[in-house]
């Protein structure tokens, strides 16, 4: 491979990365305002939402510890998908039915 094609697909690749970071962001915000809006949580899975949150957490140990991987869409993603997790947590406690 030339030079050039090695940064044109470095380049291209990192842009597949904030786009993947960004679908997979945009994939919990159906429910987190589905929620906000009817107050409905009997149907979700706490646990769920719980171990998305500690996954996150995790992975962006991982990617920020780990000097031959650190990549903004990486972190990007984990920081945004454990802020939706969290808040959607907090709401299926704050809105189930007792």
């Amino acid at each position: 491979m030339i030079i050039g094609e090695v940064v044109i697909m470095k380049e291209l690749a990192q842009l597949v990365g904030y786009i993947g970071s960004i679908l997979l962001i945009i994939c919990g915000l159906p429910q987190l305002f589905h929620t906000l809006k009817t107050k409905e949580v009997d149907d979700l899975s706490l646990s769920f939402f719980v171990m998305w949150f500690v996954g996150c957490l995790c992975m962006l140990f991982y990617v920020c510890y780990d000097d031959d991987i650190i990549e903004i869409p990486l972190i990007f993603d984990y920081v945004m998908s454990s802020i939706i997790a969290i808040w959607i947590s907090f709401l299926v406690i704050k809105y189930r039915k007792k």
